[in-house]
């Protein structure tokens, strides 16, 4: 078994809709991963956005972080455990379709 510690995703959050949510990271094919930080930079200049965070779909059931504001220039983190087998996913919105919010998660895979 290896254990690899890295930079699992980074980009930007996009507005597809609150029907829809943007894939922002999945688990490779036999590797469980465990997600131990995410931060969202909100990089406009002058207006704050809201953003939310999902595991494996957009239930509210599956919410990671509900609709959180970060003020221009700001960020939200989350710290702690998400468990991802082999084949799940992160997701996240943004509010508007602009794409000053920014997302970088870290976190370990365990082949």
């Amino acid at each position: 078994m290896a254990d690899t510690f890295k930079h699992l995703a980074q980009g930007q959050l996009v507005h597809t809709g609150n029907a829809a949510a943007q894939e922002l990271y999945e688990a490779p094919s036999a590797t469980t991963t465990i997600v131990g930080h995410i931060r969202l930079s909100n990089m406009h200049g002058s207006a704050s956005r809201t953003a939310k965070l999902y595991h494996n779909g957009i239930l509210a059931t599956n919410v990671i972080l509900p609709a959180l504001t970060i003020e221009s220039g700001g960020w939200a983190e989350f710290t702690g455990s998400i468990i991802l087998d082999a084949g799940d996913k992160l997701y996240g919105i943004s509010d508007t379709e602009s794409t000053s919010v920014t997302y970088n998660i870290y976190g370990l895979e365990v082949t």
